[in-house]
């Protein structure tokens, strides 16, 4: 088991999803959808399939999104009609 930055034990059958991570981007470019500005690249694939592919490790950089807590929305209350 490969032990990532952050912590979190990963297994062989494990995968980085980059959708999740604060890294990556999408780019427009059909040929190149996907991109890590901190890998600094673009590539058809996800950048952490990459990663693995040519270093045999799992992406060190990943970090999951920030996410911000649900809004509560004030909605009025009917006027009784």
């Amino acid at each position: 088991m490969v032990k990532r930055r952050n912590g979190i034990g990963m297994g062989k059958n494990h995968r980085i999803n980059c959708h999740n991570c604060q890294h990556y981007f999408v780019t427009w470019v059909p040929a190149q959808p996907h991109g890590c500005r901190t890998m600094g690249f673009r590539s058809y694939h996800l950048p952490s399939t990459v990663v693995y592919q040519n270093s045999g490790c799992d992406c060190n950089a990943f970090e999951p999104k920030k996410r911000n807590p649900p809004t509560k929305i004030d909605r009025k209350k009917p006027n009784g009609r």
